[in-house]
C-alpha cells in the first residue's frame, strides 16, 4: 500500500496528538505542579512543538495575556493559525543551534519533550544549553522523556541510550549558564 505524503503528514498529527494526550493522562497534568509560575502573562516556549497541542492545552490554564510560542525544525505540524487562540505562535527554528540573541533570557519556561530521539553523538548538552539560553533568570525547564531507565538494566542502558544516561549525568551537574 502506498500513501500519499498529505496521508503521511495527517497521520504524523494524529501520532503526535495521540502522545501528548497519553503523556497527560499518564503524569496527570501539562504543567508540572513544582513550577511557580508570575502573576498575570507567561513566556513560554515549546522546543519541538510538532502539531502545537501541548501549547494550545497550555493556553487552557494560562493567564489569557500570556505569550506562548512554539519551535520546530518545520512548520509541517503546525496547525493553522485559524484553529489556535491567538496567544499561540509558531516559529522554525533547530534545537540543534543556539536560539537568536534576542530570544535569550526570554521566557519563564521552556518546554521539551522527547528530543532524546534527535541528539547527536548521545550528547545532548548543546540542546540542554540552548535551552537554557531562552530562560529568563528563575526560569524552568521542563525537559520530559521517556524513564528507559525503569525498562533496562543501568550496563544496557548506557549502551543502547547513551544519549538518556548522558542527560541523567547533565541534570545532575549543569548549572543555567546562559
Amino acid at each position: 500500500m502506498v500513501i500519499s505524503w498529505q496521508e503521511a503528514t495527517w497521520l504524523q498529527q494524529g501520532m503526535l496528538n495521540l502522545l501528548c494526550y497519553l503523556w497527560k493522562d499518564a503524569m496527570g497534568y501539562i504543567l508540572h505542579p513544582s513550577i511557580q509560575m508570575p502573576g498575570k502573562e507567561w513566556r513560554v516556549a515549546d522546543v519541538g512543538a510538532g502539531t502545537g497541542l501541548w501549547l494550545t492545552k497550555l493556553a487552557q490554564i494560562a493567564p489569557k495575556d500570556s505569550q506562548l510560542d512554539g519551535y520546530d525544525i518545520s512548520s509541517d505540524q503546525f496547525p493553522a493559525a485559524s484553529l489556535t487562540p491567538g496567544n499561540i505562535n509558531f516559529r522554525i527554528s533547530d534545537a540543534k543551534m543556539p536560539p537568536p540573541e534576542g530570544l535569550w533570557e526570554s521566557y519563564d519556561i521552556v518546554h521539551v519533550r522527547l528530543l532524546a530521539t534527535i541528539v547527536d553523538n548521545g550528547d545532548p548538552s548543546p540542546i540542554l544549553q540552548h535551552c537554557l539560553k531562552l530562560l529568563k533568570p528563575g526560569g524552568y525547564l521542563q525537559w520530559e522523556e521517556l524513564d528507559f531507565a525503569a525498562i533496562y538494566e543501568q550496563k544496557d542502558l548506557n549502551e543502547t541510550f547513551p544519549c538518556i544516561a548522558m542527560l541523567a549525568k547533565l541534570w545532575a551537574t549543569t548549572k543555567p549558564s546562559r
